[in-house]
């Protein structure tokens, strides 16, 4: 083994952790598809021009082997995107990096079938490494995460499968740019298509930034550990996946370890313009009063965060981005959809805002929806968001695109069943209804669970 393949397999494991960081950004702006087709289409566009200004060529005779690697490894990348966006971000790279476990059993099959001799130390090597890694860092996750655990679980037998063509890729003389190239030209289709099918997300300054950030940090991460498989041992490289574990880990608990929480008060008397009744207030994981959010205006009118009498507050798990609901009276939006973004005056925006002419069509604002909006729930795992309209006997839900969406526990008119709803839960694809007036609990359980 090359000692350079260890080096370019410490570096890849970095770049992968910092991706994923972003990827955890991206992903509370756009759809999973979304991110892959964006990020493998830089790639695509910054290894073509590499080819040119090396007067390189892309033809290949072992095209069928590129085309493999390139499904399989574009399926682990989406799973892997999907898991990081519903999960904490270590433990989301825990289950993706359980792939040199995989790539190992791989390894030791193929060497017994063709009788050549099996390294069982390198082997319990892995094994052990893995375990440690677990017991130092114990990612958990909730029942309610159960689906993005297992797409992370599969992620990593997949990357398994991806890394194994990787190495078959670099023993047969292709050079690394033009692997990660075909891959990178795998997950633009694969990505374009089902973004098309889905639909594509408006951009900001914000949501771009992440998207080149993501492209860059995975094109130079594939690069790397492209190098290091062809060239290295495969079962010591695979070992030294597990820095990215670690690295993603630190990331996780640096950049999105805040504990923080939000309490909305509401109250008759919102005169005083120092400390109005209606506001947001933010306390410390200690229970620590820090600070109103300045994001809002508490005040009557139409504007996008104009908030009077706030009724309740939801935030989505794992991140700062929260779903406020307000009495419709006196304001024209009785749902804000709060974004986080800190700049030097404020930390929130609003996630659609009608003064965007792009976003003035999206359901989630439309002005004067609702009568009397008591309650939010917000499902971890999809993004879907639920509110509770006491005022009209009904639970409205939307999509993580502000889509307006009639399925899974009925229509939005209850006809007679749903009385007056007031508190919501959303846990193991059930949601749970407070009807105040008949003094029950309903129960719907919802019809779909496809990731989107």
């Amino acid at each position: 083994m090359r000692p350079m393949s260890a080096l370019w397999m410490l570096v890849a494991a970095v770049l992968f952790s910092v991706m994923g960081a972003m990827v955890k950004f991206a992903i509370q702006q756009y759809s999973v598809l979304e991110v892959v087709f964006y990020r493998s289409l830089i790639g695509v566009a910054a290894l073509y021009a590499f080819v040119l200004w090396r007067h390189e060529t892309l033809a290949t005779p072992v095209a069928r082997t590129h085309l493999t690697r390139g499904v399989v490894g574009t399926a682990a990348l989406s799973l892997w995107f999907f898991a990081t966006g519903a999960l904490p971000l270590g433990t989301a790279m825990t289950l993706n990096y359980t792939s040199p476990l995989f790539l190992a059993a791989l390894a030791v099959g193929v060497a017994l079938r063709s009788g050549e001799r099996v390294n069982w130390r390198l082997v319990a090597a892995i094994a052990i490494g893995f375990v440690g890694v677990v017991l130092l860092l114990q990612p958990t996750y909730s029942s309610e995460q159960a689906v993005a655990a297992a797409a992370g679980l599969l992620s990593g037998v997949l990357s398994a499968i991806a890394y194994w063509y990787v190495r078959s890729l670099g023993r047969l003389g292709e050079p690394e740019w033009r692997t990660v190239f075909y891959f990178a030209l795998s997950g633009t289709l694969i990505g374009f298509i089902g973004t098309l099918i889905h639909g594509f997300s408006p951009h900001d300054a914000r949501g771009v930034a992440l998207l080149a950030g993501v492209g860059v940090t995975a094109t130079l991460a594939q690069l790397a550990m492209t190098r290091a498989y062809a060239y290295g041992n495969t079962l010591v490289v695979a070992n030294l996946q597990f820095v990215a574990v670690v690295a993603a880990s630190l990331l996780g608990i640096a950049v999105f370890g805040d504990n923080s929480y939000l309490v909305v008060r509401t109250g008759s008397d919102n005169s005083s313009v120092v400390d109005p009744d209606a506001r947001v207030l933010r306390f410390s994981g200690e229970d620590v009063f820090v600070t109103p959010l300045s994001a809002f205006a508490t005040r009557t009118g139409s504007g996008i965060t104009d908030i009077n009498r706030p009724t309740a507050i939801a935030a989505f798990p794992g991140q700062k981005d929260f779903v406020l609901t307000q009495s419709s009276e006196g304001v024209s939006y009785g749902a804000l959809w709060m974004q986080f973004e800190s700049t030097v005056d404020f930390d929130w925006f609003p996630r659609f805002d009608p003064a965007k002419p792009e976003q003035r069509g999206i359901d989630f604002i439309r002005p004067n929806r609702y009568n009397l909006p008591e309650a939010v729930a917000i499902d971890r795992n999809r993004r879907d968001v639920f509110i509770a309209d006491a005022g009209m006997d009904s639970v409205v839900k939307f999509n993580s695109r502000g889509v307006f969406r009639r399925e899974s526990f009925g229509v939005v008119r209850s006809n007679g069943r749903m009385r007056q709803p007031s508190g919501l839960a959303h846990f193991e694809k059930v949601l749970y209804v407070l009807d105040r007036e008949q003094g029950l609990v309903l129960r719907y359980r919802l019809s779909t669970d496809v990731p989107r």
